[in-house]
């Protein structure tokens, strides 16, 4: 194993302050080339991103359902120093893939979809189209900036990160249980968000009529106008998804309501009480709240009692579901809809740095996703400064052939993205192939 090149590392202020309230800025000095390559010569998994991204289609592979081409008809886009974009970027195999990074030293990949050509010659191909690519989420805190005091734009704290949190929670529940997707691949974006790759051969084939019917069925959130008005629209009966998404969601409300303090004040609660359709209601909420001190769960339970009584005197309720629905509209993920429902989007590639940042698109474990804290996730400077840690401390003839992921805090990343996300797609994949071999009597 070559020795270990020192680098020193940039200044960054990492917001660890776990009251959310006041966190440092957040500073990063800038990704540097050279430790860029040796992030891609030692930790970047080029092995486990080749065999997700071939499905099982391998150049050597002699399976007769093998698409030796499969890796080939991808689309990777490039984004280097100075802001030079390159897309119908084309790899034929795992070497290919892993010599690009290390000549052009990306500061940033994209992933989109596979092609019915290899996109370089997309110039040549008079019918060049997408066939398949992954049904992808994005959700950027961005979008939840009136609904949260603690931050805004691209700032984040543990607070407000619990909105991720919840949107992982019910989406994951969603594609699972609703579409019956078994294969999710959810990742950090590196700063303020989180994206989901579900990679089940159904969804990546979807076109993008179907994924644009699959966004808008997860869609409840539609925004709402200058006065702040209703957001989400709720029929009744409440249909199922967005009933099960309430079991999520509800028991969360009165804390983050707490925390953020959306009914601390006046202009604040009036936000949320312009949700009610009835201004009888508002009204004669607003003026006991300003009458007498009411605490966020007091408020809470006067805005219940009020949509009670309510339903009780009139026989067609305007507010029959507005306490749901304002749950919901805090609540709820806000979904980028023109990410998922075009095969032609592009989307960051898992472990990818962000430039701002520094910090590495790490795989999230859906079921401990409550654990997971995005002001852990190492920065690459962070991952070189374990290896030479490492190197020094801990180096030893027995830890020779250790993976040098496993000497960084990237270990328990790669991990987590090998064995609940990688290895059921490859078993899934292969017992389907060995399905159809059987089928159709044929010899692999």
């Amino acid at each position: 194993m070559p020795q270990t090149e020192n680098v020193q590392n940039s200044a960054m202020e990492l917001d660890d302050t776990k009251d959310g309230k006041h966190s440092k800025k957040q500073s990063f000095s800038g990704i540097r080339d050279e430790t860029l390559k040796l992030y891609y010569e030692r930790l970047f998994p080029f092995g486990p991103m080749y065999r997700w991204l071939s499905y099982c289609n391998m150049v050597e592979g002699d399976d007769p359902l093998n698409e030796k081409d499969f890796f080939m008809r991808r689309e990777f886009s490039f984004t280097l120093a100075g802001d030079i974009y390159i897309r119908y970027l084309t790899f034929k195999n795992l070497k290919e893939y892993k010599d690009a990074y290390l000549k052009r030293l990306p500061h940033k990949t994209d992933i989109g979809a596979v092609f019915n050509a290899p996109p370089k010659h997309h110039n040549a191909v008079s019918s060049f189209k997408p066939v398949e690519k992954e049904l992808v989420f994005d959700i950027d805190m961005t979008d939840y900036d009136d609904v949260r005091t603690c931050c805004s734009g691209a700032k984040i704290c543990p607070l407000c990160w619990k909105l991720m949190t919840v949107a992982i929670k019910v989406l994951d529940h969603a594609l699972r249980n609703d579409f019956g997707f078994k294969h999710l691949l959810w990742v950090y974006s590196g700063r303020r968000g989180v994206h989901c790759w579900v990679c089940d051969d159904r969804a990546r084939k979807l076109q993008d009529g179907g994924r644009a019917a699959v966004v808008q069925y997860l869609s409840a959130y539609t925004g709402g106008g200058a006065e702040k008005a209703q957001k989400v629209k709720l029929r009744d009966p409440i249909h199922p998804s967005l009933a099960q998404a309430l079991e999520v969601v509800e028991p969360e409300f009165e804390q983050y309501c707490e925390e953020q303090g959306l009914l601390e004040t006046q202009d604040r609660w009036t936000q949320i009480l312009a949700m009610i359709p009835e201004a009888g209601i508002r009204q004669e909420l607003d003026e006991q709240w300003r009458n007498s001190f009411r605490n966020t769960a007091a408020k809470i339970a006067d805005i219940k009692k009020a949509i009670r009584k309510n339903i009780s005197q009139t026989k067609f309720s305007k507010v029959r579901n507005t306490y749901e629905e304002i749950v919901l509209a805090h609540l709820y993920p806000r979904l980028d809809v023109n990410v998922s429902k075009g095969m032609n989007h592009l989307l960051k590639s898992p472990w990818s740095v962000h430039p701002k940042t520094g910090r590495v698109c790490v795989p999230i474990d859906p079921d401990k996703c409550e654990d997971f804290d995005p002001f852990a996730v190492p920065t690459i400077d962070d991952l070189i400064r374990d290896i030479n840690s490492f190197s020094k401390d801990e180096g030893t003839t027995d830890s020779a052939n250790l993976p040098d992921y496993q000497k960084t805090r990237m270990a328990p990343y790669v991990e987590c993205f090998k064995k609940k996300f990688l290895q059921p797609l490859q078993t899934s994949i292969r017992a389907r192939r060995r399905e159809i071999a059987t089928k159709f009597d044929m010899t692999f």
